[in-house]
């Protein structure tokens, strides 16, 4: 697959045609082959998944143009099911944006300092550097043991 290739693929992608239809043109790799190159690239993986919520931005688009035009019931359920495939679609790929739930990152700290001694004291027997001595006394011989 050449960076032309890739190109296209991309841009239709963004453009929200799937894959399966851009690779049934000649000029294009099998999507065998394409899926092979996306597992192999993380930089290409990235780009793809980009396309593929943008073109989901473009699948809203389209589809709020189509429900701007008179249509008979039968059209019109066959527009609610498509509407209902894209908002489900939109909650998958643009979760970011169109997801049910917010994400949350949470950020701590997991640093254990693990120290032992008289509270009162002002010197304290830290673990991490009398890992050693203590790996190697009895219990009963350690600071504050009775």
């Amino acid at each position: 697959m050449d960076h032309k290739q890739t190109e296209e693929i991309i841009k239709r992608l963004e453009l929200g045609e799937p894959l399966t239809r851009i690779c049934k043109d000649n000029h294009i790799p099998e999507i065998s082959t394409v899926y092979r190159k996306i597992r192999q690239s993380e930089r290409l993986q990235k780009k793809v998944r980009a396309a593929r919520e943008t073109g989901v931005f473009t699948l809203i688009d389209k589809l709020t143009e189509e429900l701007d035009k008179p249509v008979d019931n039968q059209q019109m359920m066959w527009k609610r099911e498509v509407f209902s495939y894209l908002k489900w679609l939109a909650s998958k790929l643009g979760s970011a944006t169109f997801g049910d739930k917010t994400k949350q990152e949470i950020k701590q700290d997991s640093t254990l300092t693990i120290s032992w001694g008289r509270p009162n004291e002002k010197i304290m027997v830290e673990a991490k550097k009398d890992y050693k001595q203590v790996k190697n006394e009895a219990a009963n011989q350690l600071p504050g043991a009775s």
